[in-house]
């Protein structure tokens, strides 16, 4: 049999031919690998999304449960302090801080209840708690709760918060956080008086009257004006938040702090306006962190 000549050209395109191939073999087992390697990376993605999930559920579980223990314990204190008389504190005051701590409970056990965990069903709620336990049971003097570093006294971002809200607010915030000076005998007055108008805008700027009565119609009014309440079912409402237990709780909150501003601005207490600096930072948190909590609805 006569052996078949292959011309350069024909033994060209054959290597070409061959070389096409061993690239497309090439190319799809490197197809292949990478299709493998990206489910495997999709594979560890997800299960370290689970790790990361579990672990912030611990994290979140962990802290809310030292939470529970922190509030447990100031309402201790806060309990014990029933038959005691201080000069800084108010029977309303005790009132409001009575009622904040049992809406808290009401709340806390609905949020278990239900398994939610948005911060404002949770970690913000103890931390309004545990604040205004801890503020009072520092006026009263019955325990002085945590430890504040005293540096913090004139340090605050709430001021660049509030700006793109209102310059005034954020103005407000600025003169009242400079009266707080442990040298001036009406430090918490002062800071009080401007931090009030501060609290209240911030509620009537976000729910202004129109729109309360728009959402509803039938709105509880005073004077023609919409209540605080029905104020705060509306921020809820505009997030689809809107639940008895946590609306309770803020009302509960706002009252809280709206009477120690009153308190504390009309020194009448006895030495009213006279209080150390763990005191007064005790105050200013208390007023800082309701700030955030209100911003938090918006």
């Amino acid at each position: 049999m006569a052996k078949k000549i292959v011309t350069p050209a024909q033994y060209k395109n054959l290597i070409n031919n061959y070389n096409q191939q061993v690239r497309k073999y090439n190319t799809e087992v490197k197809g292949n690998i990478d299709n493998y390697n990206r489910e495997v990376k999709k594979a560890e993605q997800e299960i370290n999304r689970g790790i990361q999930k579990y672990n912030t559920e611990v994290r979140r579980y962990n802290a809310s449960q030292a939470s529970r223990r922190t509030i447990t314990a100031s309402l201790g204190y806060f309990n014990s302090s029933r038959s005691f008389i201080s000069i800084n504190t108010s029977a309303e005051m005790r009132t409001t801080t009575s009622a904040l701590a049992t809406h808290y409970t009401d709340l806390d056990r609905f949020s278990q209840m239900n398994g939610l965990t948005d911060p404002l069903f949770t970690d913000l709620p103890a931390q309004e708690t545990d604040n205004g336990l801890q503020l009072y049971n520092s006026l009263a003097g019955v325990n002085s709760g945590d430890y504040l570093n005293p540096g913090s006294l004139r340090l605050s971002l709430i001021e660049q918060i509030l700006q793109p809200l209102s310059s005034e607010l954020a103005q407000r915030w600025r003169g009242a956080l400079f009266s707080l000076n442990p040298s001036n005998p009406d430090a918490a007055r002062h800071f009080c008086t401007s931090v009030r108008e501060v609290f209240i805008q911030i509620i009537n700027l976000n729910a202004p009257d129109d729109r309360v009565k728009v959402m509803n119609p039938n709105c509880e009014l005073h004077n023609g004006r919409p209540v605080r309440k029905e104020r705060i079912n509306y921020l809820l409402r505009r997030r689809d938040m809107l639940n008895g237990s946590l609306s309770n709780f803020i009302d509960a909150d706002v009252a809280n702090v709206l009477t120690l501003f009153d308190d504390l601005n009309t020194g009448t207490h006895g030495l009213s306006g006279r209080y150390d600096i763990q005191q007064l930072l005790k105050i200013k948190k208390r007023a800082e962190d309701s700030i955030t909590f209100l911003l938090a609805l918006i």
